[in-house]
């Protein structure tokens, strides 16, 4: 209820007693995450509904919260295909996903395909033996590598972790000094990290599916596994 009603009518209530100004632009980011009453909204945030801008990005494939169709059908639209972020094998295995129109930009790298694993009781140990050839042998900085879960860490194959390969878990994506982040799908949204260690994907479970994989997955912006049950 905060998120669908208390916080937008909070927002009109500023602007209609003038703790908030308004604007000549508005730039929306993850659109397909707004509900349809936002968007009216969204618009009193405007100094001259006829003379502002309004600017809205959106992708479809990453609707988690089955929203995306509430994009507010406006005359001018376009389609952005070119994969800044994520290497061109990431890229390739993004679309075999989602059937998503998107192509690597000519001068990302090629990288590594992404490496699927079959989860099991071994799992914890296999991505501490990961993390550690990461670290160790390649030199990649703990600040650089993100586990994603689509459930929190006590329901997750970290519950009672506080460490692994020896260096301390972070949980908040904005505080994680020379530490792992762990943090779930939903949380990570939006963000990215040059390595992912994606686990705990399970099918049948509404926090695992297409949209929540492709989330994932695209956050990884060199290197990517996947440990799926």
């Amino acid at each position: 209820n905060f998120w669908m009603e208390d916080a937008p009518l909070g927002l009109l209530d500023a602007l209609s007693n003038g703790a908030m100004n308004k604007w000549d632009v508005i730039i929306v980011d993850e659109g397909q995450d707004f509900a349809p009453t936002w968007w009216d909204i969204v618009e009193e945030c405007l100094e001259d509904k006829e003379q502002g801008a309004l600017a809205i990005f959106y992708d479809p494939f990453q609707d988690i919260f089955g929203r995306s169709a509430c994009i507010p059908d406006w005359p001018m639209s376009f389609h952005l295909s070119l994969n800044f972020r994520n290497t061109k094998h990431i890229t390739l295995s993004l679309k075999e996903i989602c059937p998503v129109q998107m192509e690597p930009h000519p001068e990302v790298p090629e990288g590594d395909p992404p490496v699927c694993y079959r989860q099991d009781g071994q799992t914890f140990s296999q991505i501490e033996k990961l993390i550690s050839g990461l670290v160790g042998k390649q030199g990649v900085n703990p600040n650089q590598i993100t586990i994603l879960t689509p459930h929190s860490r006590q329901h997750s194959l970290l519950a009672g972790k506080d460490e692994i390969a020896s260096i301390q878990i972070a949980d908040d994506p904005l505080n994680r000094d020379n530490q792992i982040l762990h943090t779930t799908i939903g949380r990570f949204k939006g963000l990215e990290s040059d390595v992912v260690i994606l686990a705990d994907m399970m099918g049948g479970d509404a926090l695992c599916g297409v949209e929540a994989s492709y989330v994932a997955q695209s956050r990884a912006r060199q290197v990517l596994y996947v440990f799926s049950i």
